[in-house]
């Protein structure tokens, strides 16, 4: 939600509110290891290595830009890769903070509240639409959704409208955005249940209460994209827990099932459209090939064209620079690009192939799947260790895994690379990483300090010595006065 908003705006850059909180939490840090004089922590060198290499790829793909001269190329790529440099500078500066499980399952404990609030006022948007209630639309005042569009005019959601129905966006741009933040909550929420250990949350009604919502909106946000993250975070719960999953999946189909029933019933009678149907005719239009023909039959604003377009125009810019793309950010500016209708590809890897090339889309790719296997790893280290499981680590070891395979099949239909959402994440999944591997005794981590003592300390010091020296010549001047 935090990457819709901009705090303040420089042209045709906008500062968002999670590039703020990172400023905040990098002076945050200044203060922690030198005014209170603090140890640091570096978590494991591998994910360090390949953050950096991340970086560096970006970087090469600059230095090449630079080298070319086109002016245009050069002064983008110059911008996104500082804007990419201060992103990355900052996470990697968080990861230094000694993080603990506590602080993260307070954090998730916060998400769930806010996560609650947008799914209920998500539902409010439905009827508020039709009706013209206040805040039925949500104006956006980030320039970044309006480059290349010469009107200034405030821009508010996309919802395609079906008859009465509008698809739910919440506080979100578009609906696809809710559906993959309230299904990534959803997953947060249900992986405990099935797995039988440690939740999160604490209170079973709130987590029950908060199921039903999220299911609920993640359905009428009529996409996808959430559709796609469900079921492979579905095929993973059976990869993982198999042997204890199938009861519980059965459940959770019949009561889903009921659910999304149910509300659609609701829309139906109020609207006189089908979500259902609606889900029925999109997925038969994709299989059938229709959608992709753009064929007047397919579903009105189906997004599969817009997005294979995105992967053909990648692969075209692509091959205008195989090896280290046409520069960061300048998918837009390339010779092929300039005739495309979109600023950036709604695909994180077409976009990664065309503005870092080959070399750059595999260095990204690797880094997402070792992510992966990193969460996965420990949590099978975990859930096979005779550790007790009834605390914090429990309790974010569980997520880990589905959090990181969310993020990958994001990719596919969102592009996220330089944005503070995926870097923050990439800081909770290393962080959280770093925490059961220290519960489990096979982290090494390397602790230091930046300063030998505190600054506050030296300060009172200098002052308390400051404050002597005076005393002692106020006495000494007395003295001399009397003789």
């Amino acid at each position: 939600m935090l990457g819709f908003f901009n705090l303040a705006a420089f042209g045709t850059f906008g500062i968002l509110p999670i590039e703020g909180a990172f400023c905040l939490a990098a002076v945050y840090t200044l203060y922690h290891a030198v005014w209170r004089g603090r140890q640091l922590r570096m978590p494991s060198k591998t994910y360090l290595y390949l953050i950096l290499a991340v970086w560096g790829v970006v970087a090469l793909s600059s230095a090449s830009t630079i080298i070319q001269g086109d002016r245009l190329l050069v002064i983008q790529s110059l911008k996104t890769f500082s804007h990419f440099t201060f992103i990355v500078g900052t996470a990697l500066i968080l990861l230094l903070l000694p993080l603990e499980s506590h602080h993260w399952r307070n954090a998730l404990r916060f998400h769930f509240f806010v996560s609650f609030l947008i799914m209920v006022f998500g539902l409010y948007q439905l009827p508020a639409r039709i009706l013209n209630l206040p805040l039925g639309w949500v104006e956006f005042s980030n320039v970044n959704f309006m480059r290349g569009i010469e009107e200034a005019d405030p821009m508010t959601q996309l919802a395609l409208m079906y008859g009465n129905f509008y698809r739910a966006t919440s506080l979100f741009n578009e609906p696809s955005a809710l559906a993959v933040y309230g299904g990534t909550s959803l997953i947060m929420l249900i992986v405990p249940l099935f797995r039988r250990g440690t939740h999160i949350l604490h209170n079973r009604t709130f987590i029950w209460f908060s199921v039903v919502l999220t299911t609920i909106a993640v359905f009428l946000t009529f996409s996808l994209t959430g559709v796609m993250i469900l079921c492979a975070s579905a095929v993973l719960l059976i990869v993982l827990y198999r042997q204890s999953v199938v009861k519980g999946l059965t459940v959770a189909l019949v009561v889903g099932t009921a659910l999304i029933g149910a509300a659609d019933f609701v829309v139906y009678k109020t609207t006189d459209t089908s979500v259902l149907s609606l889900f029925a005719q999109r997925i038969t239009s994709i299989a059938s090939g229709r959608a992709a023909d753009d064929e007047a039959d397919a579903v009105e604003g189906e997004s599969l064209t817009q997005r294979i377009a995105d992967y053909k125009t990648s692969v075209e810019i692509w091959r205008e620079s195989p090896i280290l793309g046409v520069g960061p950010g300048n998918f837009s500016n390339s010779k092929f690009g300039r005739y495309h209708n979109s600023e950036f590809p709604a695909t994180t890897y077409g976009s990664s192939l065309a503005e870092l090339g080959l070399i750059g889309c595999t260095v990204v790719t690797i880094f997402l799947i070792a992510m992966y296997v990193g969460t996965q790893k420990e949590e099978r280290n975990w859930t096979r260790s005779s550790i007790d499981k009834g605390n914090d680590i429990d309790a974010l070891a569980i997520v880990l895994p589905f959090k990181a395979l969310i993020i990958i099949f994001v990719g596919i239909t969102g592009n996220f690379l330089v944005t503070g959402v995926f870097w923050f994440d990439v800081v909770f999944l290393v962080s959280c990483v770093s925490a059961v591997r220290r519960a489990m005794g096979s982290e090494r981590l390397i602790e230091f300090q930046i300063v030998s003592a505190p600054w506050r300390s030296r300060l009172h010091t200098a002052w308390g010595m400051k404050s002597i020296h005076d005393a002692d010549h106020r006495r000494e001047s007395n003295s001399s006065y009397h003789s």
